[in-house]
């Protein structure tokens, strides 16, 4: 017998049908995360200083929870703080995904460095050592590189962004300020920062590397030697001395010394406004010795004389 013959005419393929309705939808969905981020900036970027402090220690926080959490989970192997991936125990905190997990703590890292400063060197440390060790604790090459490109563009805009001057502010009058509120300090630049930041980097690595014994799939967790390397580790970014030297500028070495703040506090400001005189100024409840002072001779000095004889 022959076999049976090749049907000639094969049916088409089927091919998706993609219709514009489809598309802009995928567009839109797709476009969602970067109007987000452009909402978060604009709303953050009118708030007012002390809401920006407060949202800055919030981030910081949940930064430390998730690095924190997602460390816990390596050292103990506890789901879903950790899940095995590719054979390794990987720290996927609460969001129970590594590189979500690694994409907050970059984020945590770049917050903590701009509020550096705020921090205090050993704080900043402290904070930049404990998320680094969350992220590493990820092992997401995708955070890596991240951080990696962020910390090149940081360096690149400082580097092109002019140093503020430290000259004395007009003030409303347009008379130049004098006094504490004339200067104020030179912020140092991302690179100053990033330098000063440097105790945290060996003080991460430390600490991670007493994830390596349990960090294999068919390991037993070892808690001890993750513990005591996340205490050398951190020890040693808390202790190691590291001053952050401000950059100086001409404007900044003209303005000469920053005022003490302690006499700050006792000084007069010149660009402070006088005291109206007058009737008006006799009702009111408190003032100054030689505002005062100053505001009597002012009244008294246009009185006529017989004002003065009768009294």
């Amino acid at each position: 017998m022959k076999p049976p013959a090749p049907n000639s005419k094969r049916e088409p393929t089927a091919v998706p049908s993609w219709s514009g309705a489809t598309c802009l939808g995928a567009a839109v969905w797709a476009g969602l995360p970067i109007v987000a981020i452009a909402a978060a900036v604009v709303a953050v970027a009118g708030l007012v200083a002390r809401a920006r402090a407060v949202l800055t220690a919030v981030v910081i926080a949940a930064g430390l929870s998730v690095a924190a959490t997602g460390w816990a989970g390596v050292a103990w192997h506890i789901e879903p703080l950790a899940l095995v991936s590719s054979g390794l125990w990987r720290a996927s905190s609460t969001l129970t995904y590594a590189n979500a997990s690694a994409a907050f703590l970059v984020t945590a890292l770049f917050v903590t460095a701009a509020a550096a400063e705020r921090l205090g060197p050993l704080r900043a440390r402290l904070v930049t050592a404990a998320l680094l060790v969350g992220l590493l604790a990820t092992m997401s090459r995708a955070g890596l590189f991240t951080l990696a490109i962020g910390l090149v563009v940081a360096v690149a805009v400082s580097a092109r962004t002019p140093g503020r001057s430290c000259r004395p502010r007009p003030g409303a009058d347009g008379r130049a300020r004098s006094g504490p509120a004339a200067r104020r300090p030179h912020a140092a630049g991302a690179g100053l920062v990033l330098v000063g930041l440097w105790p945290a980097i060996p003080g991460a690595a430390v600490a991670a590397a007493g994830l390596l014994p349990g960090l294999a799939a068919e390991s037993v967790p070892h808690p001890l030697v993750a513990v005591a390397a996340l205490a050398a580790g951190l020890g040693f970014a808390a202790l190691t001395p590291r001053h952050v030297a401000t950059r100086r500028t001409p404007d900044h070495a003209a303005a000469g010394p920053a005022p003490d703040p302690a006499a700050a506090r006792h000084a007069p400001d010149a660009a402070a406004p006088e005291p109206a005189c007058g009737p008006a100024a006799r009702k009111a409840k408190r003032f100054s010795s030689n505002s005062s002072t100053a505001c009597v001779g002012k009244w008294i000095e246009p009185m006529p004389p017989q004002a003065t004889s009768r009294r």
